[in-house]
Formats: C-alpha cells, sequence, structure tokens
C-alpha cells in the first residue's frame, strides 16, 4: 500500500509548461505535476556528471511562448531519480526532479494559482 504523503492536489502540466533549477545546475524541463506546494519536471539526463543538489535550490517557473512566469521561487529538493526509458525521445535518458516549494511571498503564491489555473489540466 501507497501512502500518499502530499498535502495539495497535484495537477498535470500542458505542454510547454517548464521548470529550471539555477543555473549552477543548468536542469530545465517540462512539468509533469504541480501543486501549491511543489512540483515535479521531466529533464534529459547529461553524460557527465550531475553537480550533487543543495538541499535547497531555487527555481523558475516559464511557460513557452510567455517567458517566465514565476523566478526565485526557493525550494527544497526531494528527489531525482532516472526514468525508464520512453519510445517518444528516442531512447534519450531522462530523469525527473521533485521539489517542494519554501516560503513562497504573496506575489508568487498569487502567480502560482493563477500558473496552476491556465496551464494544468484543473478544468478537464
Amino acid at each position: 500500500m501507497i501512502i500518499e504523503r502530499r498535502i495539495a492536489e497535484r495537477y498535470r502540466a500542458v505542454d510547454g509548461a517548464l521548470a529550471a533549477l539555477s543555473p549552477v545546475y543548468g536542469r530545465v524541463g517540462q512539468i509533469q505535476n504541480i501543486s501549491l506546494n511543489g512540483l515535479a519536471f521531466r529533464y534529459i539526463a547529461e553524460d557527465s556528471p550531475m553537480p550533487a543538489l543543495n538541499p535547497t535550490v531555487t527555481l523558475q517557473i516559464l511557460f513557452a511562448g510567455e517567458g517566465v512566469w514565476i523566478e526565485g521561487i526557493p525550494a527544497k529538493w526531494v528527489a531525482d531519480i532516472d526514468l525508464p526509458p520512453d519510445r517518444s525521445f528516442s531512447g534519450i535518458p531522462l530523469r525527473q526532479t521533485s521539489v517542494q516549494f519554501l516560503n513562497l511571498t504573496d506575489a508568487q503564491k498569487a502567480r502560482l494559482e493563477e500558473f496552476i489555473r491556465r496551464f494544468t489540466n484543473i478544468n478537464n
């Protein structure tokens, strides 16, 4: 039995919803799911070793064609895992990073709520 530890419901993001960790890590990828408390995104794994993640990171949320939606989001790294090969990516190695948001400002919370409303399956 799997015990659900999430506090807020997560929503599947639409294509074009992207997340980027601080430039030090160089991780940018498609958001898989997002909530008011965190998100998970897929990215292409590099051949070279990735730098170790600090316990906390800075995140940006973007939408293709609209640029940066929310910037400077403090987050706590939760997981970074290898994903099984995906035929749609021709065997390119993929990983998924999950983060939990920390201490969002009121402005960041409002933008996050709007992002979820506009760019997820919340209304589908």
